[in-house]
C-alpha cells in the first residue's frame, strides 16, 4: 500500500462536498500513480466534464504525463468514461 496526497486547494477543502479528485500515490518517498477519484453520485449525475490536474514540480522519471483528466456519459450506451487526458513530455 502507498500514501495517498490529494491538491489542498482541490473545492472540497474549502466548503464543498467531495464530488471527485485527484489522487497522488506514493511510495518510498516517489510518485508512482496519479488517479481520479469520484463519488458513485458524482458518476450517476452523467457527467461530462474535463478538469485540470495539478502537476507536480517534479517527476518520478522522464515520460509522458498527464495534465487533465476527462469524465464523459455516453446516454445511447450507458457507459461512463474515465480518462487521463492531454499527456505532455516531462524530464
Amino acid at each position: 500500500m502507498s500514501a495517498h496526497w490529494t491538491d489542498r486547494s482541490s473545492h472540497e477543502f474549502h466548503g464543498s462536498p467531495f464530488t471527485n479528485t485527484m489522487v497522488y500515490g506514493f511510495y518510498d518517498g516517489k510518485m508512482i500513480f496519479l488517479e481520479p477519484m469520484m463519488t458513485k453520485a458524482f458518476l450517476e449525475s452523467k457527467p461530462n466534464e474535463t478538469k485540470a490536474i495539478s502537476v507536480p514540480a517534479k517527476f518520478p522519471k522522464p515520460g509522458s504525463y498527464p495534465t487533465s483528466y476527462r469524465v464523459a456519459s455516453d446516454a445511447t450506451t450507458k457507459q461512463i468514461r474515465v480518462e487521463l487526458t492531454a499527456f505532455k513530455v516531462r524530464q
